[in-house]
């Protein structure tokens, strides 16, 4: 059953790319990813139970960043996201992919907003497995759409990037459930580069709460 509903939701956020014939490198990396968990779903049906559905929401983060040339305060604002992941019991190590979107304003310039969109393919490891609570590092690579609006007018770029992810679960009695804690640090390898000729740089530190649903 963990398999059909992967399957499912897989080829539906394929058949939406198709349809909107989106050529970007956010929507070419998801059609590269969809296919890779799908044959590893199908290679591993007898062990359903070790796929897991990630909620979170939190703050975020932002300081000074580069904006055109010149550096600007950045204020935080919010993350939401989720993430699909796989866990090998044997090395304690989880596979999977995640998407998540943060938002921020640029201090002291009214209307001006900043947002950023990332796709990643993970890797977790649980370095503590306690009878209650576990903790975990993990790391990120993939790409992240980088957004501007000045209330006039929105564009975005995408680029590369990573993150890394330190956090601690807690196994909720009786239930599919975890509860889970995380800081994140997320950065691009290069400035967006956007249409209107300025070159914008994007990282943040998060702090983010989150249910997990083992299936």
């Amino acid at each position: 059953m963990a398999v059909a509903k992967i399957s499912l939701v897989f080829r539906r956020v394929r058949a939406y790319i198709a349809v909107k014939g989106e050529k970007t490198a956010m929507s070419s990396m998801l059609k590269q990813i969809g296919p890779v968990l799908l044959a590893l779903s199908a290679a591993s049906s007898a062990a359903a139970e070790d796929w897991s559905l990630d909620v979170f929401l939190g703050t975020t983060e932002h300081g000074m960043l580069s904006w055109g040339g010149s550096d600007r305060a950045a204020e935080g604002d919010t993350v939401s996201g989720f993430a699909v992941q796989r866990l090998n019991p044997d090395t304690r190590l989880e596979f999977g992919v995640e998407l998540s979107h943060s938002e921020n304003r640029w201090s002291g310039i009214p209307g001006e907003e900043q947002d950023a969109t990332s796709l990643m393919a993970t890797g977790t490891y649980t370095f503590r497995d306690g009878e209650a609570l576990d903790g975990y590092a993990g790391v990120g690579l993939g790409v992240v759409r980088v957004g501007f609006d000045d209330g006039a007018g929105s564009e975005s770029d995408d680029t590369l990037g990573g993150q890394v992810v330190l956090g601690a679960r807690y196994k909720i009695p009786a239930s599919k459930y975890q509860a889970f804690v995380e800081y994140r640090y997320t950065d691009t390898f290069n400035d967006a580069s956007l249409p209107s000729g300025n070159d914008v740089e994007y990282s943040r530190q998060d702090v983010v709460l989150g249910i997990r649903l083992g299936f």
